[in-house]
């Protein structure tokens, strides 16, 4: 097969074998590992060009019928596979939240990254990775990676898998898997910053990471084939004048690499190697300045002194002189990853470990697949909350408590929690404009409104006593700057839901917890925040349920 480097037979159970597999339109990368007493041991790899479509065949099934044969090929039996996503239709993010409870924490983050992403929340599926916990204004919140993908996209990279016959088992996005083989491989010493610039043929990705723990990650447009095109057209010397084709100038790009300044050799088509240099330099030079831009962004935000080493990976991280290139240009030793690094071979063919150490760059996305089987980030088995029905919590959080039932009964405790509900409010809303009188000489007649009905409210609330101590106990939990604007109780279940606005997010999870700490209450769930409430921009919305035990 066309771009097949290597092949061997399987050799154990496929129970024990993972396959990562790096594919898109134009080439299939694929590692196969078994987990063994002393680690990971590698079975097979390939690397294959995608063959071209038929006449009566569309893209995906091309490349779903590349890697059949490949499969075919290695005698790989295995049916699942872990993959990887990249591009424009994948954003990834790093956000702070407030610390909350896991079932919580999901609704939360997406919440906060709906304002940052270039997608529609309805048309993307977000996972997210929490990096460890920060200190932000005096406050520990969690510090998380967040990743959002189009559906489209990911919906596209799984067809193009289940057109082989194979199940996706994981997607993950491909910074997660650089970086679980540059963890297992690059031992950092404490606090130093380590990059991986992982670059293909069509994008590259810049990947930072400190005490072994992913920390930024951007992907840039100029790569592999950029190199390679800046090259064609026509190139004029004093004697000659010549117009290269891609292909021409691959060749060239892949035999002589960048040269040298001082080159004084010619390629076989005559070209001088300094012009070969000279057409590369603007492109070269674009790299260079996207790498420094992302350092400097990184080293700026997170107040780092510098970067420590840099790795690269990928195929056209081969490009003869590279590593030197961007050595002179970052200030920094850079050198290429060997993603192999203690991982065993098990291979029939033992003469071909010269060609496995030829592919290694442009299996490491692979092989990190494999490693990782995509568990801290996985696309198609997100860490969504598990949410149970309202009414099914109503009905636990009031088992046990006696309640008199009267044809009145239903009347008087709509018109009591009604009334509790006004008083909770007017309280809040008082305090909070009396601040605001000045300049807010409309809501001053409004306060005045509500306070003339304030006296009829409470003469209500005495006329009926039977939820008293429950409402009593409950207006104790509430914390100062939380205003309710809503509260509804279900006599049947003896349930409890609550809408209210608080001035950020510390004060809901406090208001949370001093539900769940009290004796009276339990099961007590947040449904939903909300930033901005009407003209309240810098407020947050929420709702509530509990049980009155």
């Amino acid at each position: 097969m066309t771009g097949i480097l290597s092949k061997w037979t399987q050799a154990k159970s496929p129970k024990k074998a993972i396959v990562g597999l790096d594919v898109d339109e134009k080439s299939v990368k694929l590692i196969q590992l078994k987990r063994t007493p002393m680690g990971f041991a590698l079975m097979n790899y390939a690397v294959a060009d995608v063959a071209p479509a038929s006449p009566n065949q569309d893209k995906i099934s091309a490349i779903g019928s590349t890697i059949r044969r490949v499969m075919s090929n290695l005698s790989i039996e295995a049916t699942e596979v872990f993959t990887a996503i990249s591009g424009p239709g994948v954003s990834i993010r790093r956000i702070t939240v407030p610390q909350m409870p896991e079932e919580e924490l999901y609704g939360a983050i997406r919440w906060e990254t709906k304002n940052l992403i270039p997608f529609p929340l309805d048309a993307v599926t977000l996972d997210y990775y929490i990096i460890g916990k920060v200190l932000d204004k005096g406050a520990e919140k969690l510090d998380v990676i967040v990743v959002a993908a189009q559906d489209e996209v990911i919906n596209r990279q799984i067809r193009m898998i289940e057109a082989a016959g194979l199940r996706v088992a994981g997607v993950t996005a491909n910074p997660f898997a650089l970086w679980d083989v540059l963890r297992r491989n690059v031992p950092p010493k404490s606090d130093d910053v380590i990059a991986l610039i992982d670059i293909g043929a069509e994008s590259a990705s810049i990947n930072l990471f400190k005490n072994n723990v992913l920390q930024f990650t951007r992907e840039i447009s100029v790569a592999g084939e950029s190199i390679t095109k800046s090259m064609t057209g026509v190139l004029i010397s004093d004697q000659w004048q010549l117009s290269l084709t891609f292909e021409q100038a691959e060749k060239i790009k892949l035999e002589h690499g960048i040269p040298a300044e001082d080159a004084q050799g010619k390629t076989s088509e005559g070209i001088p190697l300094s012009q070969i240099l000279e057409a590369m330099k603007p492109t070269l030079r674009r790299m260079l300045n996207e790498i420094l831009r992302s350092f400097d962004y990184y080293k700026e935000q997170f107040r780092e002194a510098r970067i420590n080493k840099v790795y690269l990976a990928g195929g056209s991280s081969k490009l003869k002189n590279l590593e030197q290139y961007l050595s002179d240009g970052l200030g920094t030793k850079v050198e290429v990853v060997n993603p192999l690094k203690g991982v065993g071979l098990e291979l029939s063919d033992r003469s071909s470990a010269e060609g496995l150490r030829d592919a290694a760059p442009r299996l490491t996305l692979a092989l990190g697949l494999a490693i990782g089987e995509a568990k801290n980030l996985n696309l198609v088995h997100v860490k969504k909350p598990t949410k149970k029905s309202v009414g099914m919590e109503l009905g636990k959080f009031f088992e046990g408590v006696s309640v008199p039932v009267m044809s009145w009964a239903p009347a008087v405790i709509g018109v009591v929690i009604a009334a509790l509900v006004f008083n909770i409010y007017l309280g809040r809303r008082v305090n909070y404009y009396r601040t605001q009188l000045e300049s807010k000489r409309a809501i001053l007649t409004d306060l005045k409104f509500l306070a003339e009905r304030r006296e009829i409210i409470s003469r209500i609330t005495k006329e009926e006593s039977h939820l008293r101590e429950t409402l009593n106990q409950f207006h104790t939990t509430i914390p100062g700057g939380v205003v309710l604007l809503q509260l509804s109780y279900e006599n049947s279940g003896r349930s409890m839901k609550v809408a209210g606005t608080s001035p950020n997010v510390n004060l809901i999870g406090k208001f949370l917890k001093t539900l769940d700490d009290s004796r009276h209450f339990s099961d007590v769930r947040l449904i939903e925040t909300r930033k901005g409430i009407g003209d309240q921009e810098n407020v947050m919305g929420f709702d509530m349920s509990f049980h009155v035990d």
